[in-house]
């Protein structure tokens, strides 16, 4: 009962659409729609001041979410790609579920992406990325549990880089042995 459907956090439903368009042979313009349905998740979407009556109470407070991408990617050689990203996301997170939310601060919406690939040979291939996600954050106060005259605020950014390589086989398809 401490939280919604005994804790059972499911991923949220999401449908998503997209597209790509040539805009020169070694150009593309990619763009896409993805919409969470948080409310779905009694664990995550049930406000987080709810009582806790028979295992379905309190969640996260989180609300659906829009998301729009876009990313453009450049082959400039043979042996040479890259790419670069924006995504905008609302924010799930209302001030009245920021006491809870310390938990689990998602509250960023604008993500800035770029990438490279390098191929270093017919299968294999040297895979670079970052994204950056600037600061966001939500005030509230603390649920009647708490003080509800002291103010909380949550805030999250994020740095990431990847380094990947990738080889290709021939024989994916065929089974193991």
């Amino acid at each position: 009962g401490l939280i919604a459907q005994s804790g059972d956090f499911d991923v949220p439903a999401s449908i998503q659409a997209g597209m790509a368009i040539d805009l020169r042979p070694n150009l593309t313009l990619m763009a896409d729609y993805r919409f969470i349905d948080y409310s779905a998740i009694h664990a995550v979407a049930n406000p987080s001041t709810k009582p806790a009556p028979l295992g379905n109470g309190p969640g996260f407070g989180w609300h659906d979410v829009n998301v729009f991408k876009i990313g453009l990617e450049w082959r400039a050689t043979p042996t040479s790609t890259y790419r670069v990203g924006y995504s905008h996301n609302d924010n799930p997170i209302k001030s009245a579920d920021v006491m809870f939310n310390i938990l689990a601060p998602g509250v960023t919406q604008d993500h800035f992406t770029a990438g490279a690939e390098f191929q270093l040979s017919e299968k294999l291939s040297l895979e670079l990325a970052g994204a950056y996600v600037p600061s966001a954050s939500v005030n509230g106060y603390e649920t009647a549990l708490g003080n509800p005259q002291h103010a909380v605020e949550i805030e999250m950014s994020q740095y990431e880089f990847t380094v990947g390589v990738k080889y290709v086989t021939d024989n994916l398809r065929e089974p193991l042995k």
